[in-house]
């Protein structure tokens, strides 16, 4: 096989790897329910009309390029396979580039191939790539930046084309504009020369002679992300200065910050890293002692650096390593500055997850180099690796049903010639889950915290009024009802339907019968105080449905 067969017909089976990657991933996207969190981006993209959706995107710690492009994808149809698509082309995109930046740093072939497959039959690339956020876009766009990065920081490389760092730029840029974690990759790779340059003379002679003469391109590169980074914070990342109530446990709790910042910050990291290697590990370490833990990470770290420092092309061989530990340093310390979790949900800490591959399989590559049957050792692995992505697999519980489909099923038993349905924050994205397949047309605002939504359905109009204020609506605070008794007079609706979902219900054992008597009595005594009668009143479970009308024009 000639030298130019030999990276083509590894391009060909890296593609056929992303492309056999993708059969675990529809079968999630076609079986698996859209979560909640992502069909409240369904509905922010398909807002109308647009200073409602830009309003709605400002109120989100999203960029917006995903929403559009999100948008665009509405237009084809309704079915999970359309709202699904954007991550599932990322996510196989993801492991085709994944494949590509191996092949450039590891050594043996079969690795690179095995790294590629590991990464995209990997639960965590399953479920990301199954989510309608914008998570696996960036992270495709990351793995773009970062093989073009490692062109721009590689000593051996005599020329580097002068477009190479203008498509590093925008790919960052586009990472970065399709979610904001990209901007600690961004740090990360900043950092990377420099230490680099600490530990290695001979790279630092390099990079300064670089910079010297190359200072142009490196300066315009940094202003433009610099520029990127400056406009998302100007525009939306200001906005979110302080942790929010659903990550707040991903930062330092009060006893830690009561304990002193050393001690806290020791404390909250020592529990972090640990949540954040089960988020990834095959296998759970939180049972082992805290000591061994550390030890076990630590030593097969230094032990890898150590290795690849040896070989003649370790700045590349050595950078995902690097990086991964960088990029988890700027996680710690965000969190540590109230700016981003840590050791938390899986989707915010999916960033580190194609480089904590790249460093694993860096040291498959070592022991499958220095093996006499290197191939065998790659087999067995193969299959090892295989067995347990079908076991995680068989251990996922697959709910075809969506979110809020039984409780909006329950609404209408009950009320199911509802013309005008009041619903809070937290309650819409249900709702509109059930309801998504009809025409939402565009909104209109009714008061000072109020927006009218029709829903065009089969035999009638809906109006959806949404409160764009309360996130689970209180049913004992009385300024409830007068609102509703306002937004009655306000539209001259005869009546107006609660349907209130409790956020907390699956947490919350069955409500008990006097809690849900006296509960029912409070909604009819509030009610009346602000001049509305209660025609109907649903209790089901924690969730409430029910109807109001004006109590001057009851009948009797």
């Amino acid at each position: 096989m000639t030298t130019t067969e030999a990276p083509r017909r590894q391009r060909l089976l890296l593609a056929a790897i992303a492309l056999g990657a993708a059969v675990p991933m529809l079968y999630m996207a076609v079986h698996q329910r859209i979560d909640y969190d992502s069909w409240w981006h369904v509905f922010i993209a398909r807002t109308d009309p647009w200073a409602q959706f830009w309003q709605d995107v400002q109120s989100n710690a999203h960029p917006p390029v995903f929403y559009l492009l999100l948008r665009v994808a509405s237009w084809i149809g309704t079915d999970r396979l359309v709202y699904r698509a954007l991550p599932l082309i990322a996510a196989v995109a993801a492991t085709y580039l994944l494949g590509r930046v191996a092949t450039r740093v590891f050594r043996t072939s079969g690795v690179a191939l095995l790294c590629a497959l590991s990464f995209g039959i990997a639960m965590t690339t399953v479920t990301m790539a199954c989510a309608v956020r914008s998570y696996m876009l960036s992270v495709a766009f990351v793995l773009v930046a970062f093989r073009l990065y490692l062109i721009l920081i590689d000593p051996r490389r005599e020329r580097i084309a002068a477009t190479t760092g203008a498509w590093f730029t925008v790919a960052l840029s586009a990472a970065i504009a399709t979610h904001y974690a990209a901007i600690f990759f961004a740090c990360a790779a900043a950092a990377l020369p420099v230490v680099y340059a600490a530990i290695d003379r001979p790279y630092r002679i390099w990079l300064r002679e670089r910079v010297r003469t190359h200072w142009r391109a490196h300066l315009a590169i940094l202003i433009a992300i610099a520029a990127v980074v400056g406009a998302a914070y100007v525009v939306q990342l200001s906005r979110f200065a302080a942790p929010m109530s659903h990550t707040a446990p991903f930062y330092p709790d009060a006893l830690e910050s009561a304990a002193g910042w050393v001690r806290g910050s020791a404390s909250f990291l020592a529990r972090s890293i640990v949540a954040e290697i089960d988020l990834f590990a095959p296998v759970p370490i939180a049972p082992l002692p805290a000591a061994v833990r550390a030890g076990v990470v630590g030593l097969l770290a230094v032990g890898l650096l150590l290795t690849l420092r040896r070989r003649a092309d370790w700045v590349v061989a050595a950078a995902p390593l690097v990086l991964l530990a960088l990029l988890a340093g700027v996680l710690m310390g965000a969190a540590l500055l109230g700016r981003y979790p840590f050791g938390g949900f899986l989707r915010h800490q999916v960033i580190l997850f194609p480089f904590l591959m790249l460093a694993t399989f860096a040291l498959v590559d070592e022991v499958a180099a220095r093996l006499t049957r290197g191939r065998l050792f790659l087999a067995a692995l193969g299959v090892a690796v295989v067995l347990k992505c079908l076991l995680q697999w068989g251990q996922v519980r697959l709910v075809d049903v969506e979110p809020g489909a039984v409780e909006v099923a329950q609404f209408d038993q009950y009320l199911g010639d509802s013309g005008a349905v009041y619903v809070d924050r937290f309650s819409l994205i249900p709702f509109m889950a059930s309801q998504q397949r009809h025409t939402w047309s565009a909104q209109r605002e009714v008061g000072e915290h109020f927006v009218v939504v029709p829903v065009q359905q089969v035999k009638r109009t809906l109006l959806v009024i949404r409160d764009t204020t309360r996130w689970n609506c209180d049913l004992t605070d009385p300024r409830l009802y007068r609102d509703l008794r306002a937004l009655l007079e306000r539209t001259g609706l005869p009546s107006i339907d609660i349907f209130r979902l409790r956020q907390d219900a699956q947490l919350l054992p069955p409500a008990a019968r006097p809690g849900r008597a006296a509960l029912a009595e409070s909604v009819v005594r509030l009610a009346a105080g602000a001049g509305l009668r209660v025609e109907r009143l649903i209790l089901d479970g924690l969730h409430v449905y029910a109807r109001l009308r004006p109590a001057a024009g009851a009948r009797e």
